[in-house]
């Protein structure tokens, strides 16, 4: 239909995301990112749960005075 006008020429340029998708890919790169964020706290507290130590021990190392082991047994 426009070959007969030689001065205008349609480029086939390629499609360009709709602004939607770019914002739904940031979205979802964000999600990512909180989500290993997420994961990686969990993995330090998971650690630090573990190295936690006993009550017993802390007594025996005179970290936590021994008058006090009553009064935890009680509220049980």
């Amino acid at each position: 239909m426009l070959e007969h006008l030689p001065c205008i020429r349609i480029d086939p340029a390629p499609l360009r995301p709709q602004p939607i998708s770019r914002d739904m890919e940031e979205r979802a790169l964000r999600f990512e990112l909180e989500r290993q964020a997420c994961q990686s706290l969990r993995q330090v507290l998971q650690l630090k749960l573990q190295q936690r130590r006993s009550r017993e021990e802390l007594i025996n190392q005179g970290i936590m005075p021994r008058k006090y082991t009553a009064f935890y047994s009680r509220e049980k």
